[in-house]
């Protein structure tokens, strides 16, 4: 399956891809700087090959696509998973919420909207897909992506105070909700203003 948005392409995983995956979770690993440094990255390879190279037919909804810059250069990857979170209006803890997430590894490749374009693209995916309640998580030191998050439309409703620990400074977990009618009002204005950023 294939996801064409502006400048960027969301794709099921390729055997070629593979190299690069390897390359980005053993050499190039600056974008762990930000994407949950506190979890050590383990690349099970056989896990990777089997569970994104094995062909799903089309009407099957995807936890996942490389992210592709224009000349389909294989950059990142969006990704659908389960969290456990709370409700917020009763303040209790419940299970099953979809959260959604971007990983752009190449370094050359952030702050140029590409992001953008890809969490538009998989948002619009998901949403016409029958996910309408989407989440997201990060922790309070990777500043570019809470501009994304916001930008996009996510609201915060969670907020643990020094949850998390990076180089010896304690940072706060977030949760956001997206707020459909900020997300699909910001597309609108987005599409309407034919810019990539």
């Amino acid at each position: 399956m294939k996801i064409k948005y502006k400048n960027i392409v969301l794709r099921d995983m390729i055997p070629e891809d593979l190299d690069q995956e390897v390359i980005w979770h053993t050499r190039e690993t600056e974008w762990n700087k930000w994407d949950a440094p506190w979890e050590k990255v383990v690349l099970d390879l056989r896990k990777i090959t089997l569970r994104s190279l094995e062909g799903l037919p089309e009407d099957v909804i995807r936890n996942s696509f490389r992210l592709c810059a224009e000349d389909e250069k294989h950059i990142g990857k969006v990704i659908r998973y389960q969290i456990n979170g709370a409700d917020y209006d009763n303040n209790e803890i419940i299970d099953d919420k979809t959260a959604i997430g971007i990983t752009i590894y190449d370094p050359t490749y952030w702050s140029k909207g590409y992001g953008t374009m890809a969490l538009i693209a998989w948002i619009k995916y998901l949403y016409n897909n029958g996910f309408q309640e989407l989440y997201t998580q990060t922790w309070s030191g990777n500043e570019r992506f809470l501009k994304l998050a916001k930008k996009v439309g996510f609201e915060e409703v969670l907020r643990l105070k020094d949850f998390r620990q990076v180089n010896g400074k304690n940072y706060d977990a977030l949760t956001f909700k997206l707020n459909n009618d900020k997300f699909f009002e910001m597309v609108k204005n987005y599409d309407d203003e034919g810019t990539n950023k």
